[in-house]
């Protein structure tokens, strides 16, 4: 009888942790109580990872191993509904002039949709690198405002407020059965949800009055634009570098001569004809 009663209970939680376990494998995540109270916190309670961090008790789940985590299963869906998770050649080369930059790829014996899959292999790499490089102007701005406490502190602290504009992001994912339009139109909720947080670990975690909060919004809604220029530019050059590395080919000159091709195209459209009276 008592075996019988062990049973009946060993199966739900057998069933629990088969369970688990398959969620883990999806997405990467080790799914204990742990983990899934730092995705809850770190979307709805933020300040509480930050000054966790900032304290070092080691209560939640280092938000560096969750922002790894996240950026996979990101990457993963991506690559599940084919959207690109690095720069493409087609993106950045003008669209009237993809014939002529075919024809300059042909000579050599190359391809657009070929150079494009070197890139996206190589920009799985370099994907790390660019994300390090556009959060450093964030990290100069919280190092300005309390320059008490470390870099890695910091660090940690940005990604808190990241991790949680990941989350956000990752939710809207079901968006991409309606398509990709609609998918790249929610990222805007999830800019919205990073500064919310950031805002959050700069009042909760790092203690700033009102006046200190005002011109920490100020500063960083300001350092997003060159942020943004720094990230674009770097992800140019680490395509650049791919296509004279791997085919000795230039993105620089497929670029003008593309652009070339499509001013030329402008210039030769006929004039619309005057309407008589």
């Amino acid at each position: 009888m008592n075996s019988e009663q062990s049973d009946q209970h060993a199966a739900p939680a057998a069933q629990d942790h088969s369970a688990r376990q398959i969620a883990s494998d999806l997405t990467g995540l080790p799914l204990a109580p742990l983990v899934l109270r730092t995705l809850v916190d770190t979307l709805i309670f933020t300040p509480r990872i930050s000054r966790d961090v900032i304290s070092g008790t080691r209560g939640y789940f280092s938000p560096l191993r969750l922002f790894v985590s996240l950026m996979g299963l990101q990457f993963g869906i991506a690559a599940f509904f084919g959207m690109p998770a690095f720069y493409t050649v087609d993106a950045l080369i003008a669209p009237g002039g993809r014939d002529l930059a075919e024809a300059y790829l042909a000579e050599r014996g190359l391809t657009i949709s070929g150079v494009s899959d070197t890139v996206s292999r190589w920009g799985a790499l370099l994907n790390w690198p660019l994300m390090a490089l556009g959060a450093i102007p964030y990290l100069l701005v919280v190092k300005a405002f309390r320059p008490s406490l470390s870099w890695w502190t910091h660090f940690q602290c940005y990604l808190s407020a990241n991790n949680a504009m990941l989350i956000a992001s990752l939710l809207c994912a079901p968006v991409l059965i309606f398509g990709e339009i609609a998918f790249l139109l929610t990222q805007g909720l999830s800019a919205i949800v990073f500064f919310i947080a950031i805002m959050r670990v700069a009042s909760g975690g790092y203690g700033l009055g009102t006046i200190a909060l005002i011109a920490f919004l100020l500063v960083n809604i300001i350092i997003t634009i060159p942020s943004t220029i720094l990230m674009f530019a770097a992800g140019m050059f680490s395509v650049h570098f791919i296509l004279q590395w791997n085919y000795g080919v230039s993105l620089f000159e497929l670029m003008s001569i593309s652009l070339d091709q499509s001013s030329r195209a402008i210039e030769a459209a006929p004039p619309q004809s005057a309407t008589e009276e």
